[in-house]
């Protein structure tokens, strides 16, 4: 009778302090109201180890309730937890969930997680690798801050907002595909991604914030949207490996600092809509070292102190403007500094930011297209059409 006793605390439920029950390991606190149960922090003499699967429904007083959520800090500083497997029935994850758990290597997200909270995973610095689910519609901000080994991370379609800082200093991040419908990328979102070389751009994009990926040393190009409405100051700052860079048509103005220390920059287009370009705006020596700048506005924009231009260094740049304007770029503040002033030839149409495809080459005809709303077609139509993967413009 004893022996069975013993057995039975330890299969039963045991309920703490503040109204949290614990079940084989995990705590939860209970809400009876709505029959929903969300995971809690572990006392601070009981931290989570090791590996741990949050189940989708627990018993508790002959009554079944589903586990919905992972509360507030409830895996906060667990520096001995390795994985965890999350239950289909959690749609939320709550602010610094598993912050600072710096041994945790895997997450299997549930599939009906909605969204993840400020500084959710900010500190693993041991994951590696993370997919969402379809389903996730916000990443709050920092929330995979100081992620430093994590290489990929696959953002899904469903996704409408990320955050401020949500991926600061992901060193390791080579890429991102950001999906359709995300309208804007907040403050520093992509920080100090020094490894990132690529970046997907949706066509949905209006807005990319300040320093939103200051510091990205290694990426190699940018395919800006045609929407893209404003780019925030230092927005692209630092970002020293971009040797070519093509700013949409319909942008009207550059904000301070936003490509500032583009060292490898050497050819940089400017729409005829631009009006204006913040203090050290283009501040690269690329440019100054023999670079190439072509403007496509009649009417000279006005450029702030050091838009492109190191005092103390001899502009060897070129500059391309058109033929009707060139006196006017000649006179102007910071355009006149360039060391030639040359006419851009009436038939030079502005290029798209957005890559074409030859669609009639051999390659092409296994090509799968689709068109901006996802709908699949037998061939390209007006309009922008995804093709292999690429935006393409017809």
């Amino acid at each position: 009778m004893k022996y069975i006793l013993i057995v039975l605390m330890f299969i039963m439920p045991v309920m703490t302090n503040a109204g949290t029950i614990e079940i084989n390991g995990i705590y939860y606190n209970i809400d009876k109201e709505n029959g929903t149960a969300s995971v809690a922090s572990s006392p601070m003499d009981s931290k989570y180890s090791g590996d741990i699967i949050i189940p989708e429904t627990i018993f508790y007083e002959s009554v079944e309730y589903a586990v919905t959520g992972i509360s507030d800090n409830a895996f906060y500083f667990c520096p001995e937890l390795l994985s965890v497997i999350i239950g289909d029935n959690v749609r939320e994850i709550g602010t610094t969930a598993f912050s600072d758990c710096d041994k945790l290597s895997n997450v299997q997200f549930g599939k009906k997680v909605e969204s993840i909270g400020k500084m959710a995973f900010a500190s693993c610095t041991s994951l590696i690798k993370i997919v969402l689910p379809d389903g996730v519609g916000t990443i709050g901000d920092s929330a995979f801050l100081g992620c430093t080994k994590m290489a990929s991370i696959a953002l899904p379609g469903s996704l409408a907002q990320i955050g401020n800082m949500a991926f600061y200093c992901c060193v390791a991040l080579e890429s991102i595909n950001i999906p359709e419908g995300i309208i804007e990328i907040n403050e520093q979102t992509f920080y100090g991604c020094s490894g990132m070389k690529s970046v997907n751009f949706p066509s949905s994009l209006q807005r990319i914030g300040g320093a939103a990926f200051y510091g990205c040393s290694s990426l190699l190009s940018l395919n800006l949207p045609p929407c893209i409405a404003s780019i925030g100051e230092g927005a692209f700052a630092l970002c020293e490996s971009l040797t070519e860079l093509i700013i949409p048509n319909g942008l009207t103005k550059i904000e301070k600092m936003a490509f500032y220390g583009g060292f490898g920059l050497k050819k940089i287009m400017l729409p005829a809509t631009i009006t204006s370009i913040g203090e050290m705006a283009f501040y690269s020596m690329g440019i100054i070292y023999g670079g190439d700048v072509y403007c496509y506005a009649t009417e000279v924009p006005v450029v702030d102190k050091n838009g492109f231009y190191v005092d103390i260094i001899s502009h060897k740049g070129t500059l391309h403007v058109p033929a009707a304007s060139v006196d006017n770029y000649r006179s102007a503040p910071q355009w006149k500094l360039f060391a030639k002033i040359l006419p851009i030839a009436d038939e030079e149409t502005y290029p798209s930011a957005i890559n074409s495809i030859d669609v009639n080459n051999s390659s092409s005809k296994s090509a799968t297209i689709y068109s901006i709303d996802g709908q699949r077609l037998s061939q390209p139509k007006k309009g922008i059409n995804i093709i292999n993967g690429k935006k393409v413009v017809f």
